[in-house]
């Protein structure tokens, strides 16, 4: 059993380790989903709600790429002590 602090909490380390990486894994999702969305679908030239199937194949790469990125992120950032 931990011991308490001054103001009757106990501090949870492996709790906030986990916290950090799930927040750190989402925006490193959000980050790369969104260039590679960008790079795909010509953002520049097309707009952000360009339809079609361009935009449909530049979604699903920021999906897949978001997500693989997010796996490597979230499993950094767990085994870092």
């Amino acid at each position: 059993m931990e011991p308490r602090k001054e103001d009757g909490t106990r501090s949870d380390k492996g709790l906030q380790r986990v916290i950090v990486a799930i927040i750190g894994a989402v925006i490193m999702f959000c980050l790369v989903g969104v260039a590679i969305y960008y790079k795909m679908d010509h953002v520049p030239a097309n707009g952000w709600m360009y339809a079609g199937p361009a935009s449909l194949r530049a979604a699903s790469g920021g999906l897949f790429g978001g997500g693989l990125a997010a796996f490597v992120a979230l499993i950094l950032l767990l085994q870092r002590r």
